[in-house]
């Protein structure tokens, strides 16, 4: 997207073909979006990897082990925010809605289940994510990895887009309604 978006559907479209392509290819800029989480310390943004993109749900997936502490602040302030900036577009996408935490059910175990081997190993760390622990190699890899899993689903409910033109900047926002309804915003 080198010219300004003159028309929000197809800016939306755009942004959302952007998000599909990050669940499959990781060198997309929308393969490693950054997760905002409100904990008892206040804001907190990590790296997650997007997994699965559903436009027609409005749904956005990540893995997580189950310990880690944005599932507990997930639970606790199930609001949250993706950042993707796409610097060879010179878009930045902020996608905001409520997070639902999947263990041990139907939607974990497919999500689970469609993990290569190798991805599955992550969540058969212990002790469990940000312990302390005596050097990098302390780690075992010894546990259940399926004890350990955690399905992140997103459900959106806002995305906003800046696009940074050379000639011009443009700013949309779209709000779940029945549907996208979308508009124009100074940027």
């Amino acid at each position: 997207m080198s010219e300004a978006p003159e028309d929000l559907g197809a800016f939306l479209d755009d942004a959302w073909q952007l998000i599909g392509r990050g669940t499959v290819d990781s060198k997309s800029a929308a393969n490693r979006p950054a997760l905002a989480t409100v904990g008892a310390e206040g804001p907190a943004v990590r790296t997650v990897v997007l997994r699965a993109a559903d436009r027609e749900a409005g749904t956005l997936d990540i893995h997580s082990h189950r310990l880690a502490g944005k599932v507990a602040e997930l639970r606790a302030e199930p609001r949250a925010a993706l950042h993707v900036w796409d610097a060879k577009r010179s878009l930045q996408m902020r996608l905001a809605g409520a997070a639902t935490v999947h263990v041990e059910d139907a939607a974990a175990r497919a999500a689970f289940d469609a993990l290569p081997e190798h991805g599955r190993t992550i969540y058969a760390v212990s002790p469990e994510p940000a312990a302390e622990i005596d050097a990098p190699s302390a780690p075992a890899f010894d546990a259940d990895p399926w004890a350990g899993f955690a399905l992140i689903r997103l459900r959106l409910e806002r995305i906003e887009l800046l696009h940074l033109g050379r000639e011009r900047h443009s700013r949309a926002v779209y709000e779940r309604s029945s549907g996208w309804r979308g508009r124009w915003l100074v940027p």
